[in-house]
C-alpha cells in the first residue's frame, strides 16, 4: 500500500522495464488517475497481471485504456474502485480475450448487465464479493 504513489510516479517506467515487468500491483494508490493509466500502459506493455485495488480515481475511461493496451493480461484487480461501472466489463470482455482472472470486489456500480458481458469470456476466477448490485 502506497498512498503516496502519484500520477508522476508512472512516467518514471523505462523501456527496459516495459520488456521485462509482467506483474504491477498497486494497491490503494489513492493519487493515481486515469492520467497514470496512461503512462503505466504505454510503459508496460507486456504485463500479465495488473492490480488497481483501491484506486478509487480509476474510471471506466481508465479500464478502457488498460483493456486496448495490455493485451497480454490474464489477471485483473479491480477491486474497490467504486466509479467502475458496467461499461468497463464491456471493455474488458471486448479487448482482454487472455483473461483468466477478474476480481470486482467492492465494485458497487457493477450489475447484471455488466456481468452478461463478461458471459462471452473463458475466465477461470470471478469475483463479486460485497457487489450490492448484482443479483
Amino acid at each position: 500500500q502506497a498512498y503516496h504513489v502519484t500520477n508522476t510516479a508512472m512516467a518514471y517506467f523505462t523501456a527496459k522495464q516495459g520488456y521485462t515487468t509482467h506483474t504491477l500491483r498497486l494497491h490503494s494508490c489513492w493519487e493515481i488517475t486515469n492520467h497514470g493509466v496512461v503512462n503505466m500502459v504505454h510503459s508496460l506493455p507486456n504485463l500479465t497481471a495488473l492490480s488497481l485495488s483501491g484506486c478509487s480515481k480509476i474510471t471506466d475511461d481508465g479500464v478502457e485504456l488498460v483493456a486496448e493496451n495490455l493485451r497480454k493480461l490474464r489477471s485483473l484487480d479491480l477491486s474497490w474502485c467504486p466509479r467502475i461501472t458496467d461499461m468497463a466489463l464491456e471493455y474488458i470482455a471486448c479487448d482482454l480475450h487472455k483473461l483468466e482472472e477478474l476480481v470486482l470486489d467492492r465494485c458497487v456500480r457493477i450489475t447484471d448487465t455488466g456481468l452478461g458481458y463478461l458471459s462471452t469470456m473463458s475466465l477461470r476466477s470471478l469475483y463479486l464479493r460485497w457487489c450490492c448490485q448484482v443479483e
